[in-house]
């Protein structure tokens, strides 16, 4: 397996993925690709929150995301949106 990009599933990050899972309307998905010819496998794990609408892909516990770190996430991308739509208006008034 590669260890670049690939989550290496211990007890402790499963733990913390049915955890994460569970504290709300959250999905996770693990998935084994299996190498062609001389490529590697690898095991990626998705986690999705559907209340915020996003989603990564995790290779160990410290990677999943507190609500605290999705709320700001959302904040920000809520400011950069109100930005956008604010340039977007003043274009349109000239």
């Amino acid at each position: 397996m590669s260890t670049s990009n690939t989550a290496k599933l211990t007890p402790e990050f499963i733990a913390a993925l049915i955890t994460w899972q569970q504290q709300g309307s959250r999905s996770v998905k693990i998935e084994l690709n299996t190498g062609f010819f001389d490529e590697e496998s690898s095991l990626n794990v998705w986690i999705y929150d559907y209340e915020f609408t996003s989603g990564e892909f995790v290779t160990c516990p410290e990677e999943i995301p507190t609500d605290r770190a999705l709320l700001l996430r959302q904040k920000k991308d809520v400011e950069a949106s109100r930005r956008r739509l604010n340039d977007q208006l003043k274009a349109l008034e000239v």
